[in-house]
C-alpha cells in the first residue's frame, strides 16, 4: 500500500485534506480500508455519526464493486449459478482470480478530499470499465435477486454520483453544512 497525505488542520477543525491511496486487489479483499477522513471529520464534529455509518456503507458497496467487478472482471450473474457443493459460481472465480497475479496484483486508486464542508472520493480500479455507466436516481429491475444492492445504496446515501474514465471510476460527493 502506498499512501501520499497532504494535511491543513490548523485546530481541532478539519479545514482541507486531500489523501490519496494505491491497493493492490489482494490487499482490498483480505480487509476493506477506509479512508482516516470519515474518522476525522466525525472527530472534529463536520458530520454526525449517523453521516459516517451512512459513508462507510456507500464506500464500502463502492470499493466492493471496484473490487470484484472492476478489478476481477466477476459478474453478479455468477452468483445465481449453484454447484453442487451448494457453491455459486461468483465465489469460485474470485477465489481463483485473487490467487491469480494477473487480478490480484491490479491496483485501485483510492483519492478522498475535503474542501468547503464537501467531501469527494474517487475510487479507480484497472478493470475493464463498464460503457454508458448508470446515472443516479435510475431505478434497478424488480427481480428478486442475490446481488445488485451496492449503485442503489451509493445513490441513495450520497449526493452526487458519478462515473469516469469508461467506467473504471466512481466519483462520489457528500456535502456537509
Amino acid at each position: 500500500m502506498r499512501r501520499r497525505e497532504r494535511e491543513l488542520t490548523p485546530f481541532a477543525h478539519v479545514v482541507e485534506q486531500v489523501t490519496l491511496y494505491e491497493f493492490k486487489s489482494s490487499e482490498v479483499a483480505q480487509a476493506l480500508p477506509h479512508p482516516a477522513i470519515m474518522h476525522s471529520l466525525y472527530q472534529s464534529g463536520c458530520m454526525t455519526e449517523k453521516d459516517r455509518l451512512r459513508m462507510e456503507l456507500a464506500f464500502d458497496e463502492a470499493l466492493t464493486n471496484s473490487l470484484e467487478h472492476g478489478n476481477l472482471e466477476l459478474e453478479s450473474g455468477w452468483k445465481e449459478e449453484i454447484d453442487e457443493n451448494g457453491l455459486d459460481l461468483f465465489t469460485r472465480r474470485r477465489r481463483e482470480r485473487l490467487a491469480d497475479p494477473m487480478y490480484a496484483d491490479r491496483k485501485i486508486i483510492l483519492r478522498t478530499e475535503y474542501r468547503g464542508s464537501k467531501l469527494t472520493i474517487r475510487i479507480t480500479d484497472n478493470g475493464k470499465g463498464f460503457p454508458g455507466a448508470r446515472k443516479k436516481g435510475k431505478k434497478s429491475s424488480a427481480t428478486l435477486q442475490s446481488h445488485g444492492r451496492g449503485l442503489s445504496i451509493i445513490d441513495t446515501m450520497m449526493d452526487e454520483v458519478s462515473y469516469a474514465k469508461g467506467g473504471r471510476e466512481i466519483i462520489m460527493v457528500k456535502s456537509f453544512k
